[in-house]
């Protein structure tokens, strides 16, 4: 199995920063670090890359640096698989062991995570923009802009930018 993920996150943990990603200091206690450090532990044991910078790197990111970068690690990934031979899917979730599982029965074999925030605007706006970067590109399977996430996600934590992809020569990904 083709390895694609350069795991970018740094070996301190939010926690020890006392805070977790957007959330205000007054509402940020032990319990939400716990819960993002389990929801990646869950994403690294079912093969998904955690490439979303540590909190220290994302606390005074811009929009502007965050697309950057996000953009960046989509041509990492798709270079990782084989740029002419790569299929994929750029999406949002609150889950994204859950949404591997999904696209894993539709063929995709690597997913990695590029963003994470518990502000869900600021993540279906990264989204919308990575799709609109990427619809024209040959093996972008997305068919709409993106940005509307499922209705369910608002009261969800954290919320979550990823990429997803096959090889082309692999099984055929089925939309």
């Amino acid at each position: 199995m083709l390895i694609m993920c350069t795991n970018e996150v740094e070996l301190q943990r939010p926690c020890d920063h006392g805070c977790v990603p957007d959330i205000p200091p007054e509402s940020n206690g032990p319990d939400q670090c716990h819960k993002l450090e389990e929801l990646e532990r869950d994403c690294q044991r079912n093969g998904i890359c955690i490439s979303y910078q540590h909190f220290r790197g994302r606390q005074h990111a811009s929009a502007g640096t965050i697309l950057q970068r996000c953009r960046s690690l989509v041509t990492k990934f798709r270079n990782g698989i084989g740029k002419q031979l790569c299929v994929y899917k750029l999406g949002m979730t609150a889950k994204p062991t859950l949404r591997f599982k999904y696209y894993q029965e539709c063929n995709y074999t690597h997913m990695s995570v590029l963003h994470v925030s518990t502000n869900l605007g600021l993540i279906q706006m990264l989204e919308a923009a990575l799709i609109s970067d990427n619809l024209s590109e040959k093996g972008c399977r997305n068919q709409r802009y993106g940005g509307e996430g499922p209705p369910g996600s608002i009261s969800e934590p954290f919320h979550f930018v990823y990429v997803v992809g096959a090889r082309a020569d692999s099984l055929k990904p089925i939309r």
